[in-house]
């Protein structure tokens, strides 16, 4: 046997193992009354659901942790009239309930503004922060969990047309990550903040060649982090239908933001959450449904490291509107 066909026989062996491997199973939450809990089989093309014994008033943001078989612990907040307040709680599967653990108290921020990230928690200083715009500047929120403290850092940025930034968990420790139309630029160019929440220091950079996307067309655009590496996904709303970009982000020493097109996940995103990833930080999966219609539901797999994608459609046996759906998770 040459040189040649063993290097023919292992990539044979490779493909033939990747296109063995089981796809995920994953979970979402919904928001609204009644909250769901949907579970979604990616092998067996089958749908599941359940009524989660839990207040119409709480909305669940994030799972933080589902390695436990007996409970999720999770993110979430209640609003009742005019107060909003934010809680870490288990669920339960045995019974079906929601215990709180701990509380967290934002009592100086009663105008803030802003648009749900993707991640919440960051697991290497266990805390949380969030961004948004406190009707003056760009503002960063973070609770310690473990001293039950709530710091605030406000930045010298503002948002163009007073719109509301989205933040993120970054790459390192106490990092977060912003995205913002830039209200310092003209057009409001899209900007990144990457900020260090331990020495309160923040560093903007411009996007560059982002002038396709504007605060009309693409107002939702969420910035996260995955292992070391940065990412920006990217709504457009306005094309003919709802297109979802996946870029990675590329920092320069100018101040400068590059972004490399991975992905295009075209003309299924209805709402609720585009996009999740999976528990072994391999895999991105979209979320949305055949041609923007609520029959067929489409998820779609991008590998990281091989940069392919697995398409697989569901038919909404159970009409459950993907769009409410903004919780998910890797079981």
């Amino acid at each position: 046997m040459n040189k040649l066909t063993i290097l023919l026989v292992l990539a044979f062996i490779t493909l033939s193992i990747a296109q063995n491997t089981p796809l995920p199973v994953i979970s979402g939450f919904s928001f609204g009354a009644p909250t769901e809990l949907v579970h979604v089989d990616l092998n067996a093309l089958t749908l599941s659901n359940i009524t989660v014994g839990i207040p119409d008033s709480i909305s669940i943001y994030q799972v933080i942790n589902s390695t436990n078989p007996d409970y999720l612990y999770l993110f979430y907040n209640r609003q009742e009239k005019m107060s909003i307040d934010y809680f870490f709680g288990k669920y339960y599967y045995a019974n079906n309930s929601l215990v709180r653990h701990e509380s967290l108290a934002l009592e100086r921020l009663h105008l803030f503004e802003y648009f749900q990230p993707f991640n919440f928690y960051d697991y290497q200083t266990n805390q949380v922060s969030m961004s948004g715009w406190n009707g003056s500047c760009i503002t960063i929120v973070t609770y310690d969990i473990a001293s039950e403290q709530v710091f605030y850092l406000y930045t010298p940025y503002t948002t163009w047309n007073k719109s509301a930034p989205i933040g993120g968990i970054g790459v390192d420790a106490y990092e977060v990550i912003t995205f913002f139309y830039n209200g310092e630029l003209p057009e409001g160019n899209g900007s990144i903040i990457i900020t260090n929440t331990q020495s309160q220091q923040s560093t903007v950079y411009v996007i560059e060649n982002f002038e396709q996307f504007t605060i009309y067309n693409s107002p939702y655009n969420w910035p996260f982090s995955i292992g070391e590496d940065r990412f920006l996904c990217v709504i457009d709303y306005g094309g003919p239908g709802g297109n979802v970009y996946l870029y990675q982000i590329f920092l320069s020493d100018y101040q400068t933001a590059q972004l490399k097109l991975l992905y295009t996940f075209g003309n299924a995103f209805v709402g609720g959450q585009p996009l999740m990833w999976t528990e072994d930080k391999k895999n991105i999966i979209f979320i949305g449904s055949e041609n923007r219609q609520n029959d067929v539901l489409v998820f779609v797999v991008y590998n990281l490291e091989t940069n392919l994608a697995d398409t697989v459609f569901i038919p909404n046996s159970l009409n459950i509107s993907i769009s409410q759906f903004n919780a998910w998770y890797n079981v």
